[in-house]
């Protein structure tokens, strides 16, 4: 068995070079995100043009990104998300749900009525605009308050699915049984293996941390410095196991969150942690440890090793 699975790794290997996941090493860069109380923060290119901008749903503050990729440069907008109806403890995340090119909306708040809200956008890269989908959710539970919905695909199969860090520090999961045009999300339950915390309202971000192709998750709380899990897992199948040593280090990282993301916020091909103190401003780790590789390509490999 042994020498099959070296046989078929130097195959892997010729198909092209890859980047073995290894120690990850982050460097702080604080002063190239904006600065100032803030919270629920969402990435994402909402303007198409090719760089990354932040959101912070709560406070209805944006800031487009008018400077490039490698280097942002930031200009606030109060505008963006006035159409969406206040709710407790808003928070949310931006993705293309329906596959027409542009960022849709998934918002999570702590109220017993349609806690979990969609927010397709029906505008233009210039003038993104939201339109309420009352269908989008009724299979997730009103009672299991979703402090922080994040949109991910889980499990490889080209759409994307939604997790959740909910009020108790749990990760809820929402398959997408449809298409990455027409998505159907499915409540299975919670995620094994995760507890945010302890502490109240967990915060959770999904992406690779690590470089090996499938999603790793971080986390924090008001009460709670970083946490991360790293997906031991394939891409199409997950499995989470928490790793401390793929956070930044004490006294260099804040004791307690409001929020995190994961971000690739200086386009060098691999994931940044955004971490949102509120009180002590907005920590930025870039990720200087790795390169990112073909996501099919490594499963493979972490399959064959597993087995």
């Amino acid at each position: 068995m042994r020498t099959s699975i070296v046989l078929l790794v130097v195959a892997a290997l010729s198909w092209g070079a890859l980047s073995v996941a290894g120690e990850v090493v982050w460097t702080p860069a604080n002063d190239m995100v904006p600065q100032g109380v803030s919270i629920a923060v969402a990435a994402g290119d909402l303007d198409q043009d090719m760089d990354q901008d932040l959101s912070f749903i709560a406070g209805n503050s944006h800031y487009w990104n008018i400077g490039t990729p490698q280097s942002p440069v930031w200009e606030l907008d109060l505008t963006q998300y006035l159409d969406i109806p206040f709710c407790h403890f808003r928070t949310g995340t931006l993705g293309d749900v329906d596959g027409d090119d542009d960022l849709d909306l998934v918002v999570g708040c702590m109220d017993s009525y349609e806690s979990l809200r969609m927010y397709r956008n029906v505008g233009s890269p210039e003038f993104p605009a939201w339109e309420h989908d009352l269908s989008a959710f009724e299979d997730y539970p009103n009672n299991e308050w979703p402090i922080d919905p994040y949109l991910v695909d889980m499990d490889a199969d080209g759409d994307l699915d939604i997790c959740i860090a909910t009020s108790e520090g749990q990760l809820s999961y929402l398959e997408n049984m449809g298409t990455p045009t027409v998505p159907e999300w499915t409540y299975t339950g919670w995620i094994e293996g995760i507890q945010i915390g302890p502490g109240a309202l967990g915060h959770a971000a999904l992406g690779d941390i690590d470089g090996d192709g499938d999603p790793d998750l971080v986390g924090i709380t008001s009460d709670t410095p970083l946490q991360c899990w790293e997906n031991t897992g394939t891409p199409e199948v997950f499995e989470f196991v928490e790793n401390p040593d793929m956070v930044p280090g004490e006294g260099v990282s804040p004791e307690t969150g409001k929020d995190v993301e994961l971000v690739d916020i200086d386009a060098d091909g691999d994931t940044d942690l955004l971490v949102i103190s509120v009180f002590d401003g907005n920590y930025l780790f870039l990720n200087e440890g790795l390169v990112s590789v073909e996501s099919t390509r490594w499963g493979v490999i972490k399959a064959m090793f597993r087995q």
